[in-house]
């Protein structure tokens, strides 16, 4: 599932390795450092992604925010710019997001829009499932807000 260790670029044997962000039940698919003082962590969780600053120490200080359960794609540029997000939600069309930091606010920047639909008339919700051998599987029920949640409306 991975873990961020940091070394000396002079010291770098495997015995003078330290763990800064330990391994978590989620996995870690990218890691940066931004503005010398944060580490950007994009991980997996329950089939979503979710965007993690910690300090350099490995301290987690707040998750990036966006609208709904998704896909996330980021760019965090090595100048300390804004932080940019291709998002991907399962209700609505690609958009790409730009995060300050600073306000801890996340910008909508462009949104791929399709014309006469709504997506704010839509909602997702994950729930989960248990499988045969217990494992918990996560499940998305996307449907128009105010959906009775009984069989008889459809659901994707």
């Amino acid at each position: 599932r991975f873990k961020v260790m940091s070394f000396e670029a002079d010291n770098s044997a495997q015995e003078n390795w330290k763990e800064v962000i330990p391994e978590t039940k989620d996995t870690l698919q990218y890691a940066k450092v931004y503005r010398d003082k944060y580490i950007i962590c994009l991980y997996l969780e329950h089939a979503c992604n979710v965007a993690a600053i910690y300090d350099l120490e490995g301290k987690f200080i707040r998750n990036i925010p966006f609208p709904d359960f998704g896909d996330l794609s980021l760019d965090v540029p090595s100048d300390g710019g804004l932080i940019s997000a291709m998002y991907v939600s399962l209700i609505k069309p690609p958009a790409i997001y730009f995060y300050d930091i600073d306000t801890n606010e996340s910008k909508l920047f462009l949104q791929v829009e399709i014309k006469g639909v709504d997506f704010s008339q839509f909602e997702c919700n994950r729930e989960f499932a248990e499988s045969a051998d217990g494992t918990k599987l996560p499940i998305f029920i996307c449907n128009k807000k105010g959906c009775p949640k009984d069989s008889s409306r459809s659901a994707l």
